[in-house]
């Protein structure tokens, strides 16, 4: 006879329907990544440079001002060199004076060619050996005048080169491609030993963001990672490059300082720029997507 099925009957047949599912569904949850890492942060540049005179003397030119472009070896400052201009002006004209030598090498050749018709004599019986000994005893004193003036020259080019490096010790060049921010000195002012600084040139190509996290964070990061970098200025966000984990906590907030570098080589993004670094997929694309001028 047919018996209805109780209540605690069914429950059992829907739960061991339903349960399969329910437990896949449980594990696709499990194993969704957790959520992204974000963090507050302020951008800078990748180097500040205080250029330094390397000597101390009298500044004859100042060839830059704030907010100028410069190049990588561009000439910013000139310190006095008038005296060294004139010394490198001698320096150069006698490592290029080679009438020393061209006379020992045409009294060499004429040596040579006494000292073999000599020795040839000599076979035929028409020279005594005195005479060839003696030829041959002054082809080797010329050889020895030779090597003496070939050296001289060679004195002479080490001489130079030591004028022109003292030359160059007097002018203050930009290391970087960079942007001229400080100017400290001025024409015929004086630099001295205590205080070198001529001016301040930083590097905004790449400019770097730097953010904290707290260490558990940190482990989800590695260097050479790929992020979004969302700057407060221009409303975009912009693809970083981890560059930077530190090793070392900060002993006040216990956070530690993460630096993502970011290329900036049309000027696009400023210093000090307030950011925010997102690790999302979506994110990440939209960076990818930003287009770079």
């Amino acid at each position: 006879m047919y018996q209805p099925l109780s209540r605690l009957m069914l429950c059992g047949l829907l739960c061991a329907t339903v349960s399969p599912g329910a437990q896949q569904g449980k594990r696709q949850a499990r194993d969704q990544p957790g959520p992204s890492l974000q963090s507050e942060g302020l951008t800078e540049p990748f180097r500040t440079i205080e250029l330094a005179a390397p000597e101390t003397g009298l500044i004859l030119e100042i060839n830059a001002k704030e907010g100028d472009r410069v190049t990588s070896g561009q000439i910013l400052a000139r310190l006095d060199d008038l005296v060294l201009q004139a010394s490198l002006a001698v320096a150069k004209a006698q490592k290029e004076a080679t009438g020393q030598l061209k006379t020992a090498e045409a009294e060499l050749k004429l040596r040579r060619s006494r000292y073999s018709k000599l020795a040839d004599l000599l076979e035929q019986g028409h020279a005594t050996s005195e005479e060839v000994s003696l030829a041959e005893s002054e082809k080797e004193v010329a050889e020895a005048k030779v090597r003496q003036a070939t050296e001289a020259m060679r004195v002479k080019e080490l001489e130079y080169q030591r004028t022109l490096a003292q030359v160059e010790r007097r002018l203050v060049r930009s290391p970087v491609d960079g942007i001229v921010t400080n100017v400290y000195r001025q024409p015929y002012e004086f630099v001295s030993y205590t205080e070198p600084v001529v001016m301040t040139v930083v590097q905004l190509d790449p400019i770097v963001a730097v953010f904290t996290f707290f260490p558990r964070d940190t482990a989800k990061l590695k260097v050479g990672q790929k992020v979004g970098v969302d700057l407060a200025s221009n409303k975009q966000t912009a693809l970083g490059t981890i560059s930077y984990i530190s090793p070392v906590l900060d002993a006040e907030s216990g956070t530690v300082k993460v630096k993502v570098e970011i290329e900036n080589q049309h000027g696009r993004y400023r210093s000090g720029d307030k950011c925010v670094m997102d690790t999302t997929p979506a994110k990440l694309g939209s960076a990818l997507r930003t287009p770079r001028k």
